[in-house]
């Protein structure tokens, strides 16, 4: 699923805030080291926001019950590039392709 890295400068939590967005819901915010470099890599960009995959991972806990984390997709130090770009000609393509083996 992606996730969207939202940088939040008038957030309560400090101007270095990162949040991690899914869908419409905020899940967590970056540590503070690494907002601070997904910062850095933000600033010399066009771009106000990042997106990557990200994994919603439930750990039981007998004591607390369930807890989650969500473990993004991507590497510090961060490298932000340009989506692919999908036209409506190749995304129809791809959409009426059958595997050999599936009918």
């Amino acid at each position: 699923m992606p996730a969207l890295l939202v940088p939040q400068p008038t957030s309560t939590r400090g101007g270095d805030s990162v949040a991690v967005r899914i869908g419409n819901d905020t899940v967590g915010y970056l540590h503070h080291t690494t907002a601070l470099e997904f910062l850095a890599a933000l600033r010399p960009s066009k771009f106000d926001r990042a997106a990557c995959a990200a994994e919603i991972v439930v750990r039981p806990d007998p004591q607390l019950g369930d807890t989650f984390r969500v473990r993004l997709d991507a590497v510090v130090p961060f490298k932000l590039v340009e989506p692919p770009v999908q036209t409506a000609l190749s995304e129809s393509a791809y959409h009426s392709q059958k595997s050999p083996d599936v009918e």
